[in-house]
């Protein structure tokens, strides 16, 4: 419901105002009657107020005073003017000020309705206001766009950015405050994870440019896809860059007796899981397999060139029982260890 005060100081239009409309039904309580600008401006001081309906020509404190006042001390407070002066200096001057209409006396049935349209209209830009301000400033606003943005849920994203038509009655000055809130919430959503979407001062600068409701919407979410798009960009490239940091310390560390997919999950710390996953995405073997391929490759290499044992060459590639590198040979090679040099070496 919003608070309406009328200012006249004939009244009979007050009296005519009051009883004409069932303002209840417009979404409205008339609050307070007043004869001129002055008493307005201390009801206000002390009161809240949505719309004044008020005449030009008035003692004291005329109409555009008061619009002029009421612009600058209570921006969010409406203003229609209903005068008996069908003049353009009177209608231009309070426009000035961001008057909703300038209504012509006597009030006739059209008149009455599209007062009528404009308590409407002003009641359900004060829901949607008081609306949109209770969802910036709920704890679990920040916390579900977080969530979407964690688990890059473009859909759920688009949707809060999107905004329902029925918001957009809010005004200029809450649209801005809410999407400035998607903003603020993407670049602590930024420093948090590390991420190098471009510098947090460009969108500050860019946002800060904007004006319009339906431009601020769409800067939103091109902001977003851009940094959906851009984390999606972050997180191949650190599983292409812990692959190879992975399969060069596998090439490095093949030797090792305790190498297996748990130890390197836990140097490396990640999921012993997901680690065998991604590095299946990124190479043509398993884990395990390239492990295998690597110690059989140096194993044929010393089986060629040296002279060692096969006891020897079980240990210097990574292996504790040697009947155990036998089967993992022949699995491999279909030959034994023992063949594979006669073969390709001759006996020793």
């Amino acid at each position: 419901m919003i608070n309406v005060v009328i200012v006249d100081d004939d009244i009979n239009v007050i009296n005519g105002l009051k009883n004409v409309f069932k303002w209840e039904e417009l979404g409205a309580n008339l609050v307070m009657t007043c004869k001129n600008g002055k008493e307005v401006i201390d009801y206000m001081q002390e009161n809240n107020v949505d719309l004044v309906i008020s005449d030009i020509k008035m003692p004291v404190m005329n109409g555009i005073e008061l619009c002029k006042h009421i612009s600058v001390q209570y921006p969010n407070t409406s203003m229609v003017i209903i005068s008996a002066y069908a003049d353009f200096e009177y209608a231009r001057e309070t426009m000035k000020y961001g008057v909703e209409d300038y209504i012509l006396k006597p009030i006739n049935m059209t008149k009455i309705k599209s007062l009528s349209e404009i308590i409407t209209k002003i009641a359900k830009s004060k829901d949607a206001r008081l609306k949109l301000n209770a969802i910036i400033h709920n704890i679990d606003f920040e916390r579900n766009v977080k969530n979407a943005l964690s688990v890059s849920d473009s859909d759920i994203l688009k949707e809060i950015i999107q905004l329902d038509d029925f918001y957009f009655k809010a005004g200029h000055q809450i649209i801005k405050e809410y999407y400035w809130k998607m903003i603020d919430i993407l670049r602590g959503f930024i420093k948090e994870t590390g991420s190098e979407f471009y510098e947090d001062e460009e969108i500050i600068k860019q946002f800060g440019q904007l004006n319009d409701m339906q431009t601020l919407r769409d800067f939103t979410m091109r902001t977003y896809e851009e940094f959906l798009d851009f984390r999606s960009f972050e997180k191949q490239t650190s599983k292409k860059t812990l692959f190879e940091q992975i399969r060069l310390y596998i090439d490095n560390n093949f030797n090792d007796t305790q190498l297996n997919v748990n130890s390197i999950a836990e140097r490396f710390n990640v999921n012993p899981s997901y680690l065998s996953s991604m590095f299946k995405n990124h190479s043509s073997v398993s884990l395990t397999n390239y492990i295998i391929d690597k110690r059989i490759k140096k194993a044929k290499e010393l089986l060629e060139e040296t002279n060692q044992t096969v006891q020897k060459i079980t240990e210097l590639v990574g292996y504790e029982d040697v009947n155990y590198f036998n089967r993992v040979f022949k699995n491999n090679v279909k030959m034994t260890p023992t063949e594979y040099r006669k073969k390709y070496k001759g006996k020793v």
